[in-house]
């Protein structure tokens, strides 16, 4: 499909909503994104894959909000595109994969009706030292970690994911997960440097942030919202 089909199509699909003030966009793979904001069509941009399948997240909005969005999508550096693990295969590896694990798959990957939760956390053992790890209480693994040596972390994300998709009616095969372990470049300095500066934009294409607490403050409750 060439550039002005596409952009024709896009203009069909959102001539209302953009009638309205609304801001829309048309993107698929190595094709150009086409924009209408209030009726008024800018030139296609050529964007990559990886953004093209980020900007199909994001859906229609109005055009303050998309403009923001946008520039949060933008803000992934192209070297650590957001890379994902399924819930289903998080669960069977037994333990929050590191990114060498090789567990992950990138945004474009997903099936389109996808949904995507971002572990937001406090790693358990942080420590870089055996002697720090140990006066602290935990057992020392050789470098520091996401979670304890039992795996308590990798638990609450594995039920909190599947509690969660099942509070909103989610295909839990198609349910996929972001953690900085395994999602951001751990053994290359400038890649890690990359993921984190990225980590505005990862969330933005997520559904749902999740927390996963070993332990609740007294007077305080789980929930999911």
């Amino acid at each position: 499909q060439s550039i002005a089909a596409a952009a024709r199509n896009a203009r069909q699909e959102v001539r209302a909503e953009a009638a309205r003030g609304k801001y829309s966009f048309w993107a698929g793979e190595n094709v150009p994104t086409a924009c209408c904001i209030a009726g008024e069509w800018e030139l296609p941009v050529v964007v990559s894959r990886e953004q093209a399948a980020g900007l199909g997240r994001l859906g229609l909005n109005t055009v303050e909000t998309m403009r923001a969005l946008k520039g949060m999508v933008a803000s992934i550096d192209s070297r650590a595109p957001m890379r994902l693990v399924s819930l289903k295969a998080l669960r069977r590896h037994g333990r929050i994969p590191r990114s060498d694990d090789n567990l992950t798959i990138l945004l474009s990957a997903l099936p389109r009706d996808a949904k995507v939760g971002f572990v937001s956390h406090r790693w358990l053992r942080p420590w870089h030292t055996r002697e720090e790890c140990e006066k602290n209480g935990h057992t020392w693994g050789g470098m520091a970690h996401p979670d304890d040596a039992v795996g308590t972390k990798h638990r609450l994300i594995c039920d909190g994911m599947e509690r969660l998709a099942r509070a909103k009616g989610w295909d839990v095969d198609k349910v996929y997960v972001w953690i900085d372990f395994a999602g951001v470049e751990q053994d290359i300095p400038e890649l890690l440097i990359a993921g984190v500066a990225s980590l505005r934009g990862y969330i933005t294409l997520c559904d749902a942030v999740l927390i996963p607490a070993p332990a609740v403050p007294e007077g305080e409750s789980r929930t999911v919202d």
